[in-house]
């Protein structure tokens, strides 16, 4: 179903329209649960590179993509790379969303448990 909103969103929005982008995003996180991480991988790239020319680097959806390939790098045992990632991801949201968003304390919790693994 992702695969097919996709799709449509595509024809119908085009490629950078918001919803166009959720929807890369929900299939990204689909194929990510699913262990197909290199689908996962490839799409959370794309995702990321979009959102952040349409939206810019500290826009919270780009820093959503951030914090899922960090996910998506970390599934892959890429784990200098995830955690790279995602403390450049906490370090935005801290500037733009707030030390005490949940965005924020989400990805800070997630790195500090990566650290100590």
């Amino acid at each position: 179903m992702h695969r097919r909103a996709l799709e449509t969103r595509e024809k119908v929005l085009g490629p950078e329209h918001p919803d166009t982008l959720f929807s890369i995003g929900d299939l990204t996180l689909t194929f990510d649960s699913q262990g197909i991480v290199v689908k996962s991988e490839r799409l959370g790239r794309k995702a990321l590179t979009m959102k952040k020319a349409v939206f810019g680097l500290d826009h919270p959806e780009t820093l959503l993509s951030m914090h899922n390939l960090a996910w998506t790098w970390k599934s892959q045992a890429r784990y200098g790379e995830a955690i790279d990632l995602m403390a450049n991801c906490a370090k935005l949201q801290q500037a733009k969303l707030g030390a005490d968003h949940p965005f924020t304390l989400q990805s800070l919790s997630v790195l500090k448990a990566w650290r100590i693994e």
